[in-house]
């Protein structure tokens, strides 16, 4: 099953920090769409992805395909 986690031209902005006692698995080498698919496809089922802080405007969807992530933002 795969299922789109932001839509068309989808505005991100991830939140002020990582949770308390989170831990990154995988960090994504920017806030791209392309940086976080690649980030979530070297991801293994079970693992956190990790946004880099900023902002950013995807025009591209991205993609969890048969596995469960994580994801989560590390501020702005």
């Amino acid at each position: 099953m795969t299922l789109p986690i932001m839509a068309y031209r989808a505005f991100i902005a991830t939140p002020a920090h990582i949770s308390p006692g989170l831990t990154c698995d995988v960090t994504a080498s920017t806030l791209t769409a392309g940086g976080v698919q690649a980030a979530i496809n070297a991801a293994s089922n079970g693992q956190t992805v990790c946004m880099p802080s900023g902002t950013g405007v995807w025009s591209t969807a991205v993609f969890i395909t048969s596995k469960a992530l994580t994801l989560a933002g590390n501020g702005s």
